[in-house]
């Protein structure tokens, strides 16, 4: 599902990410990386997009050349809806957030969101997913993605809250063996090992209620977001006794790696670009 010739061009391989807001992105600067690893020219553009316009510079895109997109907020639902082939991840949880083209010219859309968190904590955080109790909150595309990531692993007890009942009955329905409640319920659930914040608040500076009583002595919490959006969230954890808070940006450097091997078939290092960024924000 790469390219085809891509690889071989004088050209710069045209990528890009559609969202809103995008501005912040660090994306360009991995996929740089990445193609510095591999001898690669990348043109990586950021693609700001109203609700209405989406599809339409979606398909503008790849039909003047596009080798690759990624997705992100708030599209990563409408996106699946906008391709002709999705591949299996992407068929479970409902979004997408990569985009390649196909052999045969279709559009394909990828989910590797859940795959890069899961990566992010067993590689590089240690924290094993296997029998642990974790609470997500949030019900939206974000938590859609990681979902079935972290099944794979099998957790003891799969949690989500939200505050819209109609989203938690969505996920029931896409989704078996998790549990759902109101975000009202935080205080009552027990103990957690790990606590996940997949909402957007953070983007406007806000976070979601935290209660002390989910966090125990060996407690982690995770922000999907990463730097300023994910701080409010950050924050709030570690006032609440979290033992580690980290945001997102592990994920975002192993999602993006994982989205790379779609468009061009070779994998890459993520630990230098992921040293480098985390260094620079500190």
């Amino acid at each position: 599902m790469t390219g085809s010739g891509a690889v071989l061009s004088t050209k710069p391989a045209r990528l890009a990410l559609f969202g809103r807001p995008v501005h912040h992105s660090l994306s360009p600067l991995i996929h740089q990386d990445f193609a510095r690893q591999c001898g690669l020219q990348v043109d990586y553009a950021l693609k700001t997009c109203a609700d209405s316009e989406f599809d339409g510079a979606l398909a503008d895109f790849f039909s003047t050349g596009g080798l690759g997109a990624n997705i992100t907020l708030p599209f990563k639902g409408q996106a699946a809806d906008c391709v002709q082939q999705l591949s299996p991840d992407a068929a479970k949880s409902g979004v997408v957030n990569t985009i390649t083209v196909a052999a045969n010219g279709q559009l394909a859309g990828h989910n590797t969101d859940g795959a890069g968190f899961v990566r992010d904590l067993l590689h590089r955080r240690n924290f094993s997913i296997h029998n642990r109790t974790i609470v997500v909150i949030g019900a939206g595309g974000a938590a859609q993605g990681i979902i079935p990531a972290l099944q794979t692993e099998n957790p003891a007890r799969l949690l989500v809250a939200n505050r819209s009942q109609k989203r938690l009955d969505a996920l029931l329905r896409r989704f078996s063996g998790i549990e759902t409640v109101p975000l009202a319920s935080l205080p009552d659930l027990p103990v957690a090992d790990l606590v996940i914040n997949a909402t957007s608040l953070g983007h406007k500076g806000q976070s979601v209620s935290v209660e002390k009583n989910l966090f125990g002595a060996e407690t982690v919490a995770y922000d999907l977001s990463y730097s300023a959006a994910a701080q409010p969230f950050v924050r709030a954890c570690q006032k609440a006794g979290a033992a580690a808070v980290y945001d997102g940006l592990g994920m975002l450097v192993e999602q993006a790696a994982l989205a790379f091997s779609l468009w061009f078939g070779k994998p890459v290092s993520t630990e230098g670009v992921y040293r480098r960024l985390a260094g620079h924000r500190s």
